[in-house]
């Protein structure tokens, strides 16, 4: 495990977990910032960035340097991952979401009573960011690991 790496996934996801909602009222319709395709959008929009990190600075992980495309695939999994969980956390508190938006164009939400509590909601946010990035780290640490020159 590299805490650099883990250290840079929270800050990533803490910034991007909120970009569905930024992006809605600005440039792209709800129901696609709010589904798996949205996801996908918040994933390449960070993959962008570090991508470029990659190419420009050279990147030590346990005595190999980390290539562009190992880059690129740890922001895409780390913002994937931080935009769905918006996505979820907004499908458990009863907003409307359109998951599987292009195929079907339906909404979907679960209004779960105690997540409509402002008190409750925070901690639930802090327990799910916090099983976010755990699953994050351990993923894209392993993707990175994969791709780096030996």
């Amino acid at each position: 495990m590299y805490p650099a790496f883990a250290v840079a996934g929270a800050v990533i996801t803490i910034g991007v977990a909120g970009l569905p909602d930024r992006l809605t009222w600005r440039f792209i319709p709800h129901g696609v910032t709010h589904s798996l395709v949205g996801a996908a959008i918040v994933g390449a929009l960070v993959a962008g960035p570090t991508w470029w990190i990659g190419t420009n600075i050279t990147v030590y992980a346990g005595g190999a340097i980390v290539t562009p495309v190992a880059a690129a695939q740890y922001g895409f999994t780390v913002g994937s991952l931080a935009g769905f969980g918006h996505v979820l956390g907004d499908f458990l508190t009863g907003t409307d979401v359109r998951l599987v938006w292009p195929i079907a164009d339906y909404e979907v939400s679960v209004n779960v009573p105690r997540l409509l509590n402002p008190r409750n909601n925070e901690g639930i946010n802090l327990i799910g960011t916090l099983a976010l990035l755990t699953i994050v780290v351990g993923l894209a640490s392993s993707s990175v690991t994969a791709a780096m020159i030996p």
